[in-house]
């Protein structure tokens, strides 16, 4: 919210605002995957992650391994998947508040985040089978 707050606050013109609650939400979503491709460029130039986990003898993922890896994952979805994604699964919107938020219909709704699901299991599987 305070990224959000300094965008606004640095623009040299107030823009006008016709829904606020709704503006604020988007510029909240925008700076959030702002911030998660920032991460992946970040780590890509490393070359590495730079976790402690890496060199872990554990077979599984650990729950961080699986949340950097979660971020990055959205990251590389179309925007509006990992909107749909974040406000139904982070966030606990309904799939009917949600499309009422992104301006489109429950059914939408639901077949992006089957479709999203379905993605992020079959990477995930993938990463899971390089580990072993």
């Amino acid at each position: 919210m305070q990224t959000v707050f300094l965008r606004l606050v640095r623009q040299d013109k107030f823009p006008e605002i016709g829904n606020l609650p709704g503006y604020l939400h988007r510029s909240a979503v925008n700076a959030s995957l702002d911030l998660l491709r920032g991460k992946r460029e970040t780590q890509s130039l490393d070359g590495e992650l730079n976790r402690p986990e890496a060199a872990s003898t554990d077979h599984g993922p650990r729950s961080a391994e699986i949340r950097d890896w979660l971020r990055q994952a959205l990251a590389r979805l179309n925007p509006r998947w990992a909107e749909m994604f974040v406000l139904r699964f982070i966030a606990d919107y309904s799939n009917r508040e949600i499309a009422g938020i992104m301006k489109t219909s429950s059914a939408v709704v639901a077949v992006v985040l089957h479709r999203t699901r379905a993605q992020l299991k079959k990477d995930f599987n993938a990463l899971t089978r390089g580990i072993r």
